[in-house]
């Protein structure tokens, strides 16, 4: 039974590879902390000190010689907050610190394995092979194959080559049981150019060069869930001043404004400009703000690879995203650093899946606003000292008054 000096809210398992079979309880746990952002691999640390670390040197020992076979399971009450491999066990004299990444980590040590050009997938027009992909459909396909589709490498080891098949993760034994929980939303207005080569680089990788153009990922327990980043994921019950342990602010952000936006790409080599105020390279968006005047914004293209040269069309679009939610000046509630959420009354742990809209409102601020927030960052942190949930948002809709 633990002791009043640890941990009391969360509770770790170690279990063997896919998260279905426990191995190991970790007792009288000093400090345990797991974060969930969004398009981005999440982790969890796990600390144990004193002599409740000696007395599990036997399973800590046993733990570190299973690193990136066995997996950690966080509960938080009976919920599984986060699970995924173990990348790392440092032991002191008297201490141990395990760390995990989420599932998301077994797409990092998948490569691609195959090529996968423009033209093999679910196509906008199916007359034109060149057309491109379905972005979210795109991701399931490649992820479905490199996860189960064994190949072959001929090697080299000491004397003749010999050709070894390489099995997948879900052909493996046991296997990382991820598939199963994978959930794509499908978009139809989201598409990708991308054209990549066999061995080019891994899955992970890949996933996170379309979230740079557009997609969005997260990971709930061993739940993968990837989505067209301008729809909703879901929407949480409405906070209030109330469901924070800290003072919300309301902030009128004059440095993230700008009326006018320009994108830059590597100038083509016929650069001659087709008519007045097109320069080839260089999309447009906005105008004169007839209050705050013409803020403007440049940025570099966010290319992805193996794609071709952008279109006009392609530049001016990337550019009008620049001046989404930044004009007029955009005025947001935030959260403070370090102000700590309050879960229960309809507000799980599970609930909170970056990506999803929180609606906020304050009505103890000299200004009395709502606002729609969309989570980006969850991080949980338990010690004997209590329990921290700090999020991080982002404004996802204009503030309005709260009409008393």
């Amino acid at each position: 039974m633990a002791g009043i000096e640890c941990v009391q809210g969360h509770k770790v398992q170690i279990h063997e590879r896919g998260g279905g079979r426990k191995l190991f309880t970790l007792n009288d746990l000093t400090q345990v902390a797991y974060t969930r952002p969004r398009s981005a691999t999440g982790d969890s640390t796990v600390v144990l000190q004193g002599r409740s670390c000696l007395a599990q040197g036997e399973t800590i020992d046993k733990v570190a010689k299973g690193a990136k076979r066995f997996e950690m399971v966080v509960f938080r009450g009976e919920e599984r907050a986060f699970e995924g491999p173990i990348e790392q066990v440092e032991t002191g004299r008297d201490s141990a610190i395990i760390i995990a990444k989420d599932v998301t980590q077994y797409l990092n040590g998948t490569p691609l394995s195959v090529d996968w050009p423009i033209e093999t997938g679910e196509q906008k027009d199916s007359l034109d092979p060149t057309s491109p992909w379905l972005m979210t459909e795109r991701a399931r396909t490649i992820i479905e194959y490199e996860l189960q589709t064994s190949y072959q490498a001929r090697i080299r080891t000491g004397g003749a080559a010999t050709v070894v098949t390489i099995p997948r993760w879900e052909e493996v034994t046991p296997p990382i049981d991820v598939l199963l929980h994978l959930d794509i939303r499908r978009s139809d207005t989201l598409y990708t150019r991308s054209d990549t080569l066999a061995f080019q680089m891994q899955l992970g990788e890949h996933l996170d060069n379309l979230a740079d153009s557009g997609l969005d990922y997260a990971v709930i327990g061993r739940r993968i869930v990837i989505w067209d980043s301008a729809e909703p994921l879901g929407v949480t019950r409405r906070l209030t001043d109330a469901d924070f342990d800290g003072e919300l602010t309301v902030i009128a952000a004059g440095s993230e404004h700008a009326s006018v936006a320009h994108v830059s790409a590597e100038r083509p080599e016929d650069s001659t400009s087709p008519g007045p105020g097109v320069i080839p390279g260089v999309g447009n968006a906005g105008g004169e703000d007839s209050f705050t005047g013409v803020w403007t914004w440049i940025a570099s293209l966010t290319q992805e690879e193996g794609s071709d040269q952008p279109t006009q069309d392609a530049l001016n679009s990337q550019a009008s995203r620049m001046l989404s939610g930044v004009a007029p000046v955009p005025n947001t509630i935030k959260v403070p650093d370090g102000a700590t959420l309050k879960l229960g009354h309809g507000l799980g742990i599970n609930d909170l899946i970056p990506g999803s809209i929180m609606p906020v409102t304050t009505s103890l601020n000299i200004r009395k606003v709502s606002q729609d927030q969309r989570l980006e960052k969850v991080a949980v942190t338990e010690t004997a000292q209590g329990e921290t949930i700090a999020i991080t948002l982002t404004s996802a809709g204009d503030i309005s008054a709260v009409i008393a």
